[in-house]
């Protein structure tokens, strides 16, 4: 292996453990991986769970390691360190929010958050602040440079996690059972609509350096 793969390599495989491993075992441990166990939302209901953190992540932090550590600038560390708070802040939040609503899974079991949960919202803030990181240093180097087309195609792995991240609203509609249309549903629940927003967000506010690249 290049050596210049080792520790990105070693990131990515770290994340999938980490990640998508530990959270497996905490589902069926707890009855929370099928339907008909303890919870209204099993994980098998989750496709970011299932297919984002076992393939999108570990491949995403793998390669944006790698940009990082060949393009990166040691001067916006002190950047990356608030990005990670912010991420931080919002990912609490955001799972406080899970447990304010009328359904229960394995981060709320019983309407009040679990040590899954909380493993699960410093995992992923630490993980949301990873990718600010990477899109703030990506963003700030000059377009059709090889450092912008490499990052180009770091990001286009990140859309692979942002379009499974919307199929969990979907399915958090479908599975409630509520009659009524979609839109309706996921404005009266904004819970369900927080992850995809802020992801699909995020990959957005990069739109105009895809643009630029393409």
């Amino acid at each position: 292996m290049n050596s210049h793969w080792k520790l990105p390599t070693s990131i990515g495989i770290a994340t999938f453990f980490l990640g998508w491993c530990v959270w497996m075992i905490a589902a069926f441990r707890y009855n929370a991986f099928w339907y008909g166990g303890g919870v209204d939302y099993p994980v098998i209901a989750n496709p970011s769970l299932l297919i984002g953190d076992a393939l999108a992540l570990p491949f995403f932090n793998a390669f944006a390691a790698r940009w990082l550590f060949a393009y990166g600038s040691r001067k916006q560390l002190s950047a990356s360190i608030w990005l990670t708070i912010l991420a931080l802040a919002l990912s609490a939040y955001q799972h406080w929010i899970w447990t304010t609503d009328t359904t229960n899974g394995l981060i709320d079991p019983h309407y009040t958050i679990s040590v899954v949960g909380v493993w699960h919202a410093i995992f992923s803030g630490l993980q949301l602040g990873f990718i600010l990181s990477f899109l703030s240093q990506w963003l700030r180097v000059s377009p059709n440079t090889t450092a912008a087309h490499e990052g180009l195609r770091v990001w286009y792995i990140f859309y692979g996690f942002a379009f499974v991240s919307l199929l969990d609203g979907l399915l958090a509609h479908y599975l409630s059972g509520e009659s009524g249309s979609l839109v309706l549903s996921l404005v009266t629940h904004p819970e369900r609509l927080y992850q995809p927003v802020l992801i699909v967000g995020i990959g957005l506010f990069a739109g105009r350096r895809i643009k630029k690249l393409s």
